[in-house]
C-alpha cells in the first residue's frame, strides 16, 4: 500500500511538473509544437495560413460531403420545409414524421368545401406532398405556422478536384464539351464590318503600349487552394476565429440532413429519420439567448458590510481587516451555536 501510494505520488508530481513546464512553454514561447500551423498572437483565436488551411480541408475531405457546395440539393429537404411539413401534418419522402400540430384538420368539418363554394378552385387529381410544402398558401386550405423557404439558389459551377497537383484552371472531363457548329456559312462569318479594304485605315498602336497585367501570373501555387476554400463549408472557409475543441466542431452533423439512399438498410433509414426529427424539434423550440446583466464580483462584495475599500495606512488597514474578521467570526459563532472557537494564526 505504501509502495503504491508512493508511486502514485511520484506520478502525480511528475504530471504536475510536466503540466507546469508545458504551460510555461505555451505562455512564454507560444505553441512550440505547432508554431508553423497556428499563430497564437491573434486577438480572437488562431490564424491559419492558406496552405495549412487547404491541407486541413483536404484531409477532412473523407468526412465532408460533396453536396454541401450546391444548396439546391437541399430543396424541400431543409429546415423551413420540415417546419412546414410539421405544421401541415405531412411527411416529406425520406424525412421525419411528426404528430399533428393542429387537431382540427378534418375536411368534413369545414364550413366551406368544394361542394358548396362556387368560387373555390377544384383540383380533382391528387396533389403531391412536395407541391403542398413548396407552395403552402396555394395548395392548402388553412396554412398555419408555415415557413417559406428559398425556391432556388444560384447555380454553382465549381468542380471539386481530387488531385491536388492539377493546375488551378484546367478542362475537367465532367464538363460536357460544346459541340462545334457544322454550318459552313456560320464558320465563315465575319467579325468585322463589311466594307472595302481600300477605305479601311490601318490602325497601329503607338510604341511603348503594353497590355494590362502583363507581368502578373494567371495563377499561383495557392490559387487552387483558395478556390477550394472559397466553396468549403464552415469552419474551413474562415482563416481566423475563436479556437474550439475538436470534439465541439460539428464536422459530420450534415450527414443525416441529406437524402438517405434507398439502397441503405431500413434501420439506417430509420436512424436518419430519428436524427432529423430531433434536429427539427431542437431548431423549432430554440429561442435566441436572453441578454444577461454582467455581474461584477468586486462591486457585489463592496456593497456588503464585510468588504470595504478605503485609502488608509497599512496599520489602519490591518486594524480594519481584524475588525471585519472579528465581526464575521462573531456571526459565525452565533449562527453555528458554538461555545468557543480556536484560531491558529500560524
Amino acid at each position: 500500500m505504501t509502495r503504491s501510494l508512493r508511486l502514485t505520488t511520484r506520478i502525480t508530481c511528475w504530471t504536475w511538473s510536466l503540466s507546469r513546464r508545458f504551460r510555461w512553454s505555451l505562455t512564454r514561447r507560444g505553441f512550440r509544437c505547432v508554431h508553423l500551423v497556428l499563430r497564437p498572437q491573434a486577438v480572437g483565436g488562431g490564424i491559419f495560413s492558406l496552405p495549412i488551411m487547404a491541407t486541413l480541408h483536404r484531409l477532412a475531405g473523407q468526412l465532408l460531403s460533396d453536396n454541401l457546395i450546391d444548396r439546391n440539393y437541399f430543396y424541400l429537404f431543409d429546415k423551413e420545409s420540415f417546419f412546414t411539413a410539421k405544421a401541415l401534418n405531412m411527411c416529406i419522402p425520406g424525412g421525419p414524421k411528426f404528430e399533428p400540430l393542429y387537431r382540427d384538420m378534418d375536411q368534413g368539418d369545414e364550413d366551406w368545401n368544394e361542394f358548396n363554394d362556387i368560387t373555390k378552385l377544384i383540383i380533382r387529381s391528387p396533389l403531391r406532398t412536395e407541391y403542398r410544402i413548396a407552395f403552402p398558401h396555394l395548395y392548402n386550405n388553412r396554412p398555419r405556422k408555415v415557413k417559406l423557404g428559398a425556391y432556388h439558389s444560384p447555380m454553382v459551377m465549381y468542380v471539386k478536384t481530387e488531385d491536388p497537383g492539377l493546375p488551378a484552371f484546367y478542362y475537367d472531363p465532367l464538363i460536357h464539351p460544346i459541340s462545334s457548329n457544322t454550318n459552313k456559312e456560320r464558320r465563315k462569318r465575319k467579325f468585322y464590318d463589311d466594307y472595302d479594304d481600300e477605305e479601311k485605315d490601318d490602325f497601329t498602336l503607338p510604341e511603348g503600349v503594353e497590355p494590362l497585367l502583363k507581368d502578373t501570373k494567371l495563377y499561383t501555387d495557392t490559387t487552387s487552394a483558395g478556390i477550394s476554400l472559397l466553396f468549403a463549408p464552415r469552419p474551413f472557409n474562415m482563416r481566423s476565429g475563436r479556437t474550439r475543441r475538436s470534439k465541439d466542431i460539428p464536422l459530420v452533423s450534415e450527414w443525416f440532413k441529406e437524402h438517405c439512399p434507398q439502397s441503405y438498410p431500413v434501420k439506417v433509414r430509420v436512424s436518419y429519420q430519428k436524427l432529423l426529427k430531433c434536429y427539427v424539434l431542437n431548431e423549432l423550440h430554440s429561442r435566441p439567448p436572453k441578454s444577461h446583466k454582467k455581474k461584477h464580483l468586486f462591486r457585489s462584495l463592496a456593497a456588503t458590510k464585510f468588504f470595504q475599500s478605503t485609502e488608509l495606512d497599512w496599520v489602519e488597514a490591518g486594524l480594519q481587516v481584524c475588525r471585519q474578521g472579528h465581526n464575521m467570526l462573531n456571526l459565525l459563532i452565533h449562527r453555528k451555536g458554538l461555545n468557543y472557537l480556536h484560531l491558529d494564526y500560524i
